[in-house]
């Protein structure tokens, strides 16, 4: 199990933390988008940060790491992007 954390407006909006079965951060995303209604107009409007692992020390994701496997035991943050 993946735990994937939601920062900012984003976990106040829908929920601070959710533990879900994903192979990678992609699936997890997806995974959301399908079950909270207002999710996906939220994501695909905004600029987002990706890490995984500790958010102290964890890896910034771009784009092609979104499709990367992690460990069972990691930790997904979504943060708002800062402009």
């Amino acid at each position: 199990m993946k735990t994937l954390y939601l920062h900012g407006f984003l976990g106040a909006r829908f929920g601070e933390s959710f533990s879900l079965d994903v192979r990678d951060p992609a699936e997890a995303i997806r995974a959301l988008l399908i079950q909270i209604p207002g999710f996906e107009a939220v994501i695909r409007d905004g600029a987002w940060h990706v890490v995984r692992g500790p958010l102290d020390g964890g890896v910034s994701l771009d784009e092609e790491g979104l499709a990367v496997a992690v460990s069972d035991e990691s930790e997904i943050h979504i943060l708002p992007a800062v402009s």
